[in-house]
């Protein structure tokens, strides 16, 4: 049971650093009214023939004049788990692309931190650890919550 608590907490991490990568790349993109989001469409299509990226720059091909634009704009495209993508957008763009059909949603990418006090100590990474851009491109993540328990170690604050 430990293992498997221990590549959980590893899986929330690279999930972690894969969106603080992602805002990394919104901010250099040059646009300050530009911002990350997150498109969201629901489940995939159990057609063989749909593509989602192609389907995904077709989207973006209706909000963004410029076809240079719509490669660089479009960050990630889901099409594991679920149908979405990543796209930068300003706030035009924005709301076109939240009211066309198929769009579920489109919300702002959020970076969020660890809230435990002892992380990488309990799943035992080193104080820096080098990234794999080829592993963790193919990664499909799963959560599952079992609820939190204060008394395990990862939550242990004493000498903090």
């Amino acid at each position: 049971m430990a293992k498997d608590s221990v590549v959980l907490l590893l899986v929330v991490f690279l999930v972690l650093a894969s969106n603080i990568s992602l805002v990394c790349d919104a901010s250099e993109s040059g646009n300050e009214s530009s911002k990350l989001y997150i498109v969201y469409m629901g489940s995939l299509p159990k057609e063989e023939s749909y593509s989602p990226t192609s389907h995904h720059i077709s989207l973006l091909q209706q909000v963004i004049d410029d076809d240079n634009d719509i490669q660089n704009c479009l960050v990630r495209s889901y099409k594991k788990s679920f149908n979405g993508f990543a796209a930068i957008l300003n706030d035009q763009q924005r709301e076109k692309l939240a009211g066309m059909t198929g769009v579920v949603s489109v919300f702002l990418s959020q970076e969020y931190h660890l809230t435990t006090t002892r992380s990488w100590d309990f799943i035992g990474l080193p104080q820096s650890i080098k990234r794999d851009q080829t592993v963790e491109s193919d990664l499909v993540i799963g959560v599952i919550d079992t609820g939190i328990w204060p008394e395990t170690e990862s939550f242990n604050d004493k000498g903090i």
